[in-house]
């Protein structure tokens, strides 16, 4: 028998935290990391080892390789003998159904996440058996989906204490806000649901400190919302990390976890003596907290284990869409290898054609071998994430023609407020609300429209303006769609009785087509000032508005205050399928109205739309600059290909904007090798990254650029820095 502290059980990114956050401990521990992979598990006991240096513990991480059978797990458990044994591995990655886009997802998003238990729970199965066969003295802590997971453990009989995760992560983020650690005990209600923010309020989690309910916990949220899942399992490794080390020295836990005593969800629990009791604040009963947790697990789409009896649900309120998979979301807990079998049959089916992943590791795309492909055409390409989903298959309707839709008004209101606006109007797309807001500031055939020549309202509206509001459009000339006081000053006309009437100055945020170019709160207050001086209304085209605020670290209503008009537009960065919202002046929302009827925007149940778009501002705000953070390492590698050049003002945000020889040759190379781009030009193309564009997706089109660059010039190439938005203000 070889002596070890810890057993963990995989190599992902929680894993690597829980290991990370032990070696930077007190104690002295031996860890032990199974891992399916060899390598994996060797590079989490390498970073481990490399975070000792700075902890005051002697924690020794080792390594070995597991097939994660369960006859696999019944040796290494028979062998080691650990005092605590945790299962951080599935057979289901919870980041392929946010990242990939397959027919798998996409199941999974239509029937519900209920759909891939078995999937999370197998290897926490196995584990568990192998604890109760070979080490029955061990404490087997989960962290695979502990919410419901645990439950089917004590279904089976088998050994699990408690979960790691979820309410441990919700709870630290709460406790971030609070006075201090010693003003009271934290205690909380919530569930594997509220990872997202729930569409009704009443729906949020339930915390109390030092006895009193807090009155704030979606707002305390908001920020562990907005990480991605890798990110926050830093949290949870570091929360795993304090509840291993308690366990390890006999000393009580007072805590907030997943599945204590296989119950679903989470609850306030003391943890004394490898016994775990519930914590519950003096306001709610046991059955209330069961019934709590047991109906956000039916809003998560998850479901529920009666007895040794799994009973999955699909998403909430139509059951029907689960009928073809009724088999696998209600079984027997001791058949959960032959419906995991069966699963993993279908998944394969499904997503096999399209996977992601070449034999070197990066995604690779549309080819003869069926693989998908690196979508970099636009940002309007994304797909409405399994959350956004469930947001708009949750929303709250009404008949949005008439006024009674909640969800639009709500959205209305709040786009509003975030522009500095008096009101907002929802329209199906961006380009409606400019044509709206043409339609609101010019009065007769014949005035002008003062743009960029560049500018999207210009290039790609179909003349909108011109038809419908008899607009004449003067355009300026400015490499960047980006103009000073004086260039505006030279395109207002004087007053002539045989010239267009200067009427409108609109300006786009960023400006599309000369790859994403911000423009600086200054230099926008300076054009709108003297706009207003030669009685011109002004309309801001917010296309990619959010982008501009986070690249320059300013709020959005920096930019819209300063013009009569504005629009959010939903379907780019944002991600959502579509919507925009235009916001004016009150006087302005009655004349907005009708001619939004007039265009045919009337909308009905538009509920389900402006959810997505609240969802996206709940969580895709954000994650943005991790998009101009892959544009910025796009643009790099693409300056090192020779014939390629960008442009001089920089790359701001998620537009990288090349010039080539040929587009049109230069996208069909790309388009070999799995990287779709869009031309702007004969001689123009563009990269665009968004929220399906990962650091697997970059590094791929890093590495096919660097081929382009080693065929060209033998591997030289140059390594300019490329300035960034606020470099080039």
């Amino acid at each position: 028998m070889v002596e070890c502290d810890v057993v963990i059980v995989g190599t992902g990114s929680l894993a690597r935290s829980v290991c990370a956050a032990l070696a930077r401990g007190g104690l002295t521990l031996s860890v032990q990391v199974l891992g399916r992979s060899r390598e994996r598990a060797q590079e989490v006991a390498t970073i481990a080892g490399g975070c000792c240096y700075s902890g005051s513990g002697a924690v020794r991480v080792t390594a070995s390789p597991c097939e994660m059978s369960r006859e696999g797990l019944y040796e290494v458990l028979a062998a080691f003998q650990p005092r605590v044994v945790l299962t951080c591995s599935s057979l289901q990655s919870p980041w392929e159904l946010h990242r990939d886009r397959t027919a798998w997802t996409e199941t999974v998003a239509r029937v519900g996440l209920g759909l891939t238990i078995p999937l999370q729970a197998l290897i926490a199965f196995r584990v568990a058996q192998a604890v109760a066969a070979q080490s029955p003295a061990t404490i087997h802590l989960n962290a695979a989906m502990p919410d419901v997971v645990n439950s089917i453990l004590a279904g089976g009989g088998l050994p699990v204490l408690c979960g790691v995760g979820n309410a441990q992560t919700l709870a630290a983020a709460i406790a971030t806000g609070l006075p201090t650690p010693n003003s009271g005990r934290l205690r909380l209600l919530a569930h594997h649901f509220h990872l997202r923010r729930p569409h009704r309020r009443a729906d949020e989690a339930l915390a109390w400190h030092g006895g009193s309910r807090l009155v704030d916990v979606a707002a305390r949220l908001t920020p562990v919302r907005s990480c991605a899942g890798p990110r926050r399992n830093r949290i949870a490794g570091a929360m795993c990390a304090q509840l291993l080390e308690r366990l390890l020295s006999d000393v009580p836990y007072y805590g907030n976890v997943p599945g204590p005593l296989g119950l679903p969800g989470g609850y306030p629990v003391k943890i004394t003596d490898a016994t775990v009791r519930l914590d519950l604040p003096s306001a709610v009963s046991f059955e209330q907290a069961l019934a709590l947790n047991a109906r956000w697990s039916r809003l998560d789409g998850l479901g529920c284990v009666n007895q040794s009896r799994v009973q999955l649900c699909p998403i909430p309120g139509d059951p029907a869409r689960a009928l073809e998979f009724q088999s696998l979301l209600s079984f027997d807990v001791s058949d959960i290898e032959a419906v995991c079998e069966e699963l993993v049959e279908i998944r394969t089916r499904l997503s096999g054609q399209i996977s992601r992943r070449s034999r070197n590791g990066h995604a690779r795309a549309a080819s003869p071998t069926g693989a998908q492909p690196v979508e970099l055409r636009s940002d309007t390409k994304t797909m409405p994430s399994p959350a956004m989903r469930e947001a708009i298959a949750s929303a709250a309707v009404g008949d949005e023609q008439s006024g009674e839709d909640p969800t639009v008004l709500e959205l209305e209101r709040r786009v509003a407020s975030m522009l500095g606006h008096e009101a907002g109007l929802f329209l199906p797309s961006g380009t409606m609300c400019n044509l709206v807001a043409m339609c609101l500031h010019l009065r007769a055939g014949g005035e002008e429209v003062i743009l960029a020549r560049q500018s999207h309202l210009m290039r790609s509206e179909a003349g909108g303006a011109a038809v419908i509001c008899g607009a004449m459009f003067n355009p300026i000339d400015t490499p960047s769609g980006i103009f000073d006081e004086e260039q505006l000053r030279a395109a207002i006309r004087p007053p002539d009785v045989g010239a267009p009437r200067s009427r409108v100055l609109a300006v786009e945020q960023t400006v599309n087509w000369t790859g994403g170019a911000v423009w600086p709160v200054e230099r926008l207050r300076g054009v709108t000032g003297l706009a207003r001086v030669a009685d011109l209304r002004v309309h801001l085209d917010g296309a990619r508005l959010m982008n501009a605020a986070v690249a320059l670290d300013v709020n959005p209503a920096a930019f819209t205050a300063l013009c009569d008009t504005a629009t959010l537009d939903f379907t780019k960065g944002l991600g959502a399928p579509l919507g925009a919202v235009l916001t004016m002046p009150g006087r302005d929302v009655a004349r907005a109205k009708r001619f939004k009827r007039m265009l045919g925007g009337g909308l009905r149940q538009a509920g389900l739309c402006a959810a997505a778009c609240m969802h996206s501002l709940d969580h895709n705000i954000a994650r943005l600059p991790t998009d101009h953070a892959n544009a910025q390492r796009l643009a790099r590698a693409i300056a090192r290909v020779p014939g390629c050049s960008l442009p001089p003002h920089g790359v701001h945000t998620n537009i990288v904007l090349v010039t080539v020889p040929d587009a049109a040759r230069f996208s069909a190379m790309l388009r070999t090798d799995g990287v779709l781009i869009s031309q702007a030009s004969s001689t123009e193309v563009r990269f665009v990254t968004h929220l399906d564009i990962d650091e697997e997706s970059v590094s791929y089109v890093e590495h096919v650029l660097a081929k382009y660059n080693l065929l060209r010039t033998g591997g030289r190439g140059r390594t300019d820095r490329v300035p960034t938005a606020r470099e080039s203000r």
